[in-house]
């Protein structure tokens, strides 16, 4: 937010203001890292920031053009926030209580830091959002297209597993920095009929030494 200050640049913290450039380092990087892992914990990241800019976006359109531009920009993208959408409902439940739940829901909108308009450029801060939120878009609609039968990277490990000169004879560990990554691969490789599977990440209860 600080690059959208109005105020006297004086009065701008050097450290925080060296803080949130770091912040957009770093999600650069965790972007590229996640793609690199698998396109499945890329998606994932993806969905993340596509429900926080559109949440951001929606608490901090306040004028009727405003109001007006989220509308067309949600009908236009209609498909997609409904995909995201369903896919919540599969995460927490499809009950009664949350069927008619907006995608945007009042807790999201709580949490979000507003900005006033009297200290930052929020025009500006929205119309660069809705760039960022058309890039994201492109990229979901990308990943919906893209099913594991595409996945070289998983094809070649599947193939080294089922390979008895290679590794099928033996016990193997495969690392991935994440969960996502982790709980996909477990799926597929099951699905390709390889036994004795076990997957652990951050939320596995059971022992681990087991």
């Amino acid at each position: 937010p600080l690059a959208y200050y109005k105020g006297d640049d004086g009065t701008i913290v050097p450290f925080e203001e060296n803080r949130q450039r770091q912040v957009v380092s770093l999600i650069r990087i965790q972007f590229l890292k996640r793609f690199e892992s698998s396109t499945h914990s890329f998606e994932r990241s993806c969905k993340r920031l596509f429900l926080k800019l559109l949440t951001w976006v929606t608490r901090h359109s306040e004028t009727e053009i405003e109001k007006a531009k989220l509308t067309q920009w949600k009908i236009k993208h209609a498909d997609l926030t409904g995909h995201v959408q369903s896919q919540q409902r599969e995460l927490w439940g499809n009950n009664e209580e949350n069927a008619d739940e907006d995608l945007v829901t009042e807790e999201m909108l709580e949490v979000v830091d507003y900005l006033s308009r009297e200290e930052y450029k929020v025009e500006e801060i929205l119309e660069d959002t809705y760039l960022d939120l058309d890039q994201i878009a492109k990229f979901m609609n990308e990943l919906r297209k893209f099913e594991s039968k595409h996945d070289d990277k998983l094809k070649s490990i599947i193939k080294l597993l089922k390979n008895e000169k290679v590794l099928k004879k033996n016990k193997v560990l495969i690392f991935t920095e994440f969960a996502e990554t982790a709980r996909y691969l477990c799926k597929e490789f099951n699905e390709a009929g390889i036994e004795g599977v076990e997957q652990i990440d951050g939320g596995t209860t059971r022992d681990r030494s087991d």
